[in-house]
């Protein structure tokens, strides 16, 4: 069966800033927003819906299916209102797509470095058809595609280009 890819309406994303010597605080009103841990290293992301990626040291990723989920986050953490760091909502820029299907190793490895591709219970960031997305892998089988929302039609061309490849 042919993968495929959906973008997913409602969901939100979110990017958590940490300034100098700011992690522990901003760990703290993150996690407590949330309801989940904050992921110390690249790769196994933390919670599920909402879920927290590590993207570097200075900055972590929120998604969650819902902007309600990011609410309480984006009011503690709001710019300009703490020295450690701030949350900034993201919902209009980046937006998810929904990867699933038995071939999808396959394709991702057209469209992305094979030694890139995170292992599933992992995310990372990459080059995804020559621009940056985060890849948040699921499941063999099963992915989560975060990029700039005005890439739908470039990622479309090339989900089609490497499934017809196939």
């Amino acid at each position: 069966m042919r993968p495929t890819m959906k973008r997913l309406a409602g969901w939100s994303v979110a990017t958590i800033r940490v300034f100098k010597n700011g992690e522990p605080a901003v760990a703290a009103a993150a996690s407590g927003a949330l309801g989940i841990a904050w992921p110390q290293s690249h790769g196994p992301w933390s919670g599920g819906d909402p879920w927290m990626i590590w993207r570097s040291p200075a900055e972590r990723i929120a998604v969650a299916t819902s902007p309600n989920k990011l609410q309480t986050l984006l009011a503690d953490l709001r710019p300009g209102c703490s020295e450690a760091g701030c949350a900034v909502d993201l919902g209009e820029a980046i937006a998810v797509w929904h990867l699933d299907g038995g071939a999808l190793a396959g394709v991702m490895t057209r469209l992305a470095d094979a030694s890139a591709l995170p292992a599933p219970g992992s995310a990372t960031r990459l080059r995804w058809a020559d621009v940056s997305v985060i890849l948040m892998r699921l499941s063999q089988s099963e992915a989560l595609l975060l990029a700039d929302a005005t890439l739908e039609p470039y990622l479309d061309d090339w989900w089609a280009y490497a499934c017809n490849a196939l």
